[in-house]
């Protein structure tokens, strides 16, 4: 009975807690202290830490209760629990199993075997298994049904996830969270109705609707009802204009107003945070329209820009024209792409009517031959529309975008308006390769206009069929290291493995054979010359299935310390395999005409949305093939890589599709996993880190690893990269410490210190979907507000043509000698935010990717728009001399203000005279005692010289101290207005016995307003 007692007591402490936990853990620990041999204190410790999710310390409590009564009520559950939230899923399962063998009502055991199988990926097995969970739960809360739904949905079943949250509904009422869930299943699987009906009920029992209006106007959209979503639009307006009334609205909503107010086919819908998850989630299921990828290598039985039949006169072909017994003898002949309105059409087609009522509907046919269907494994279709179109092969539809289901007519509308990148972009649909006949085959299809007013019209078309053995991924060369590399592909069919390779395509041998049959190939290639290229070609047996050609190479890393220009490419959640992406990818090869790319980065969030192999397949391999061929790709984990993949085991598809350095094998030292790892280039060492799912304690795995690494490498450069950014306030607030559960700040708090400590240069990140860069900085560790003048270690822009390359004294590594940070997560979509961080010299809404080229003790970063163009740029330079920093570079004309200059000329010069001096640019300068001066002799030199150790040229004749040191500074009174966007440079002479013995670097100071 005392027992009892004590553990109601206990129990109600361990409660209580999490409201006070250390005073909480202090009286348990004190019970435990007093009575080590009796289990309850140790199970009521548990309880408070799984409460606080300290999973170690409460295993090891349970553990302890357990030893001392192995059939305490509910112990082994809890063991159970804490395994769970340590990640070890599969000991946690079989722990629940475990229970349920001894008490098969237990609810709670059943649940926690559901989520186990759920995260061990065994889908079918969780779905059924959270059935029987909910059969025995006496509480049933929203989140149990959504994890069923998310089960069936890993299994591709959309009706049993719909059914699901139905039944949640049913027994729980319309809760926000359910009912959300439902919308966005059946918007991602194209059922807008179904969508708006579940979305009126939401919006009839919230008190604030506007977001949920606004995503009805979406869907009213969507479904082709644009009349019903400008009504819904304006009633969103309408709510959000009554709340700003009542009070300021919040920046989201205000962002929402704004995307309201803008073309919702222009301007991002932005849906509230709960709706990432299913948006994510569904994501996997089939949609309405496929989207657009590249055309799969193949044979193009029936190329872009061939010959069609076409009516364009709006009239009604009538029944079968789809069929080879229609004759079309009296219909025009041209050659794609056929259109009007953009420009670019081989073959202009008809409006068919009157400039406002231009013909709904044009229709195209033609034949191509097949001589024998039975050598084509895969066959698939690419198709340009503007705005829907349906394709019939052999008189059987085979494809329909942005046209709604069932019959549809001469006069039947599309869907959505289809422009921007989105009507340049082919779609691929796939179809059986058994509907190709021997001889002659027929293709129909019919355009559709989204409004007899449009503007344009754009059509062509490309068959291709793939033989039966082809590779389908890759060939992607990865683990790049001085002297060796690694070749992966993937094959549609099971075969040997054959890799040849040579100085030249034209000079390949057999370097590799391997007769056991597989669909993933992976060979090392090793004892290879630093720095130098080498072809290769993959395939089977004897056959080659790909390479032989230029562009199938790569080349070595150079040898570790060695001084080569280096050019990285880097890219931040691009894995969207949208228009977007493929925009970035095209402006950025555009820019880089060519040149030899040495290593390709990636921030995370490779594969969209939840990181399954055929997402990676369409957002990474499809995305960028003749890239992947011949650069060394170093991708780091995100969040929604890691939705389908567990760093603890190194599971799942992220981790299937790379192969990284665990063992030091590249350079840095040996992690251990692929999650987190490092390497060199030369002069270069780059540290992946893994944000997401590893532990990131100071005294964790990853952080111990971090700081070896750091104290074992010699390189010159240190460039880190991770996905979730230490400074951002675009999609990610970085000041939110619950924003991607703390993520950012972690790495900001406990990862930035150890990397300054090591002399990290450059750190890259994504995550937000916007450009964000920092100044110098360096010991910046809280939030925003925190930042103070003296964190940042150069206030400037770093640009070369603007304030001046940032400017590190020591050449090679030193401690805390500032790092500029860069989030560059547009490469595939755009978000939001305020952009407003201090840390920040330069915020973007643009999309784009970064470009690094690294020689010698100079870096050069430029982010490179998806038109090609230069949008941001700044220099690192190493070692060098400067002798003269300021702080502030804007002086506001209205109020006036001071620019403190900080002179160093090293103890050579100590107690020598030093002169400031001014003009209205740096160059040609003039030479003095056989020293350039960086100034010119202008009306400007001659104030300052005029004017020195006055009240607005401060100390600017003096003499340096005993460290060769000196401050001095520009103090501006209120000026006119006109002097605004006004430039001068300052730079100082060191005078010895009447001569100039040596001259500062110039500094800039911009009068602004």
């Amino acid at each position: 009975m005392r027992s009892l007692v004590c553990l109601a007591a206990l129990t109600a402490v361990a409660l209580a807690a999490p409201h006070d936990p250390p005073n909480g853990l202090v009286r348990l620990d004190r019970e435990i202290a007093a009575r080590p041999a009796d289990p309850a204190p140790y199970f009521a410790r548990g309880t408070l830490l799984l409460q606080l999710r300290r999973g170690t310390e409460a295993l090891r409590d349970f553990d302890r209760g357990l030893a001392l009564r192995a059939d305490w009520p509910g112990g082994a559950l809890a063991r159970a629990r804490a395994l769970a939230l340590l990640g070890r899923d599969h000991d946690a399962l079989l722990a629940a199993e475990a229970e349920l063998q001894r008490d098969p009502t237990s609810a709670g055991a059943a649940l926690l075997r559901a989520r186990s199988l759920a995260n061990l990926r065994r889908s079918p097995e969780a779905l059924v298994a959270y059935d029987v969970a909910l059969r025995l739960a006496d509480v049933r809360l929203p989140e149990f049904y959504l994890e069923r739904a998310d089960a069936a949905l890993a299994v591709g079943d959309l009706a049993a996830a719909l059914a699901s949250v139905d039944a949640g509904i049913a027994d729980l009422g319309p809760i926000v969270t359910l009912v959300e869930r439902g919308v966005a299943l059946c918007e991602h699987s194209g059922r807008f109705a179904a969508a708006v009906a579940r979305l009126d009920v939401l919006t009839a029992q919230v008190a604030r609707p506007e977001t949920w209006l606004a995503w009805r106007a979406r869907l009213l959209q969507r479904s082709g009802q644009p009349l019903a979503a400008a009504a819904a639009r304006a009633q969103a307006l309408h709510a959000i204009d009554a709340l700003a009334e009542a009070r300021r609205a919040a920046p989201a909503t205000q962002r929402l107003r704004a995307g309201l107010l803008a073309d919702l086919n222009q301007a991002p819908f932005v849906a509230p945070a709960s709706l990432v998850a299913p948006v994510a989630a569904a994501a996997a299921l089939p949609r309405a329209a496929n989207p657009p990828v590249p055309a799969v290598v193949g044979t193009a039985l029936l190329p872009r820009g061939s010959f069609w039949r076409y009516l364009d006169d709006d009239s009604d072909p009538g029944w079968g024209w789809w069929k080879d017994t229609y004759d079309d003898f009296l219909w025009a002949f041209g050659r794609g792409e056929f259109g009007y309105g953009d420009g670019d059409e081989m073959w202009t087609v008809s409006f068919g009517g009157t400039p406002d009522q231009k013909a709904v509907t044009t229709y195209f046919r033609t034949n191509f031959q097949v001589a024998n269907p039975a050598q084509y494994a895969l066959a698939h279709i690419d198709l340009r529309r503007d705005d829907g179109a349906v394709v019939y092969l052999n008189g059987r539809e085979i494809a329909r975008s942005n046209l709604p289901a069932g019959p549809i007519g001469t006069g039947t509308l599309a869907l959505l308006p289809i422009g921007g990148l989105d009507e340049r972009e082919f779609m691929s649909f796939t179809f059986p390769v058994n509907m190709l006949r021997a001889g002659t085959n027929l293709l129909a299809v019919e355009i559709h206009q989204f409004d007899p007013a449009s503007s344009d019209i754009s059509f062509d078309l490309e068959l291709v069929a793939t033989p039966a053995l082809s590779v389908s991924r890759g060939p992607y060369v990865q683990l790049g290291t001085p002297t060796a590399a690694v070749v992966r592909w993937r094959t549609d069919a099971p075969t040997p493995t054959s890799l040849w390779t040579g100085p030249s395509p034209n000079a390949l041998t057999l370097t590799f054979a391997d007769t056991r049959a597989k669909t993933e190939h992976e060979v090392a290639v090793t004892g290879l010359t630093p720095a130098t290229r080498t072809f290769y070609a993959v395939g089977t047996g004897s056959q080659q299935l790909a390479g032989g050609t230029a562009d199938y190479s790569f080349l070595t890393a150079p040898t570790p310390g060695t001084a080569a220009p280096l050019r990285l490419w880097v890219l931040g959640d691009s894995g969207t395999a949208s228009a977007a992406q493929f925009a970035v990818r095209d402006g950025f090869l555009a820019y880089n005409n060519g040149r030899h790319l040495d290593a390709l980065l990636m921030l995370g969030d490779n594969a969209y949305a939840i990181g399954t192999d055929a997402e990676f397949q369409r957002g990474l391999f499809d995305a960028y093939p003749t890239v992947l061929r011949n650069t060394f790709l170093w991708p780091a984990v995100g969040n929604h890589d890691a939705y389908s993949a567990r760093s603890a085991t190194q599971a799942g598809a992220y981790f299937d599709a790379f192969t990284l350095p665990r063992f030091g094998e590249a350079g840095g030292l040996a992690s251990g996993t692929e999650a987190y790892y490092s390497f060199d280039l030369g002069k270069v060492h780059c540290i992946c880190l893994d944000s997401h799912d590893s532990a990131r304690t100071v005294t964790g795995a990853m952080m111990n690893w971090l700081a070896a690494d750091l104290a074992n490498t010699t390189a010159d450069w240190v460039i880190a990269f991770f996905h979730h950014p230490p400074y951002s306030k675009g999609s990610h607030d970085s000041d939110n410490p619950l924003d991607s559960e703390g993520r950012m700040k972690d790495m900001r708090e406990i990862a930035l210190p150890i990397l300054e400590a090591g002399g990290v240069d450059l750190v890259l990140t994504g995550h937000s979907h916007s450009y964000e860069r920092s100044f110098l900085l360096d010991r910046h560790y809280g939030v925003s507000a925190t930042l103070t003048p003296q964190m940042k270690i150069d206030r400037g822009d770093g640009r070369e043509r603007g304030d001046g390359a940032y400017a590190k004294r020591t050449r090679g590594r030193a401690a805390h000698e500032g790092a500029v940070h860069v989030v560059a997560g547009s490469s595939g979509s755009l978000g939001f935010g305020t952009f407003d961080h201090p840390a920040h010299v330069v915020s973007l809404l643009v999309l784009g990717s970064l470009v690094l080229d690294i020689d010698g003790d100079r870096l050069v970063a430029r982010m490179i728009d998806d038109l090609g163009a230069v949008r941001d740029e700044f220099t690192i330079e190493k070692g060098a001399q400067r002798w003269l920093v300021r702080d502030e570079p804007v002086i506001p004309v209205a109020t006036g203000g001071t620019q403190i200059w900080d002179l160093d000329a090293g103890v050579t010069h100590a107690g020598r005279s030093y002169i400031v001096a001014g003009s209205l640019g740096t160059t040609p300068g003039f030479v003095r005692s056989g020293i350039t001066v960086p100034l010119n002799p202008d009306g400007w030199f001659s104030t300052t010289l005029q004017f020195a150790n006055s009240a607005i040229l401060r100390n600017t004749v003096a003499q340096l101290d005993a460290q060769g040191r000196a401050h001095a500074a520009l103090v501006l009174p209120p000026l006119p207005g006109a002097l605004i966007g006004l430039e001068l440079y300052h730079a100082f002479v060191v005078m010895s016995g009447g001569r100039v013995v040596g001259a500062s670097n110039p500094v800039k100071v911009r009068f602004g307003q």
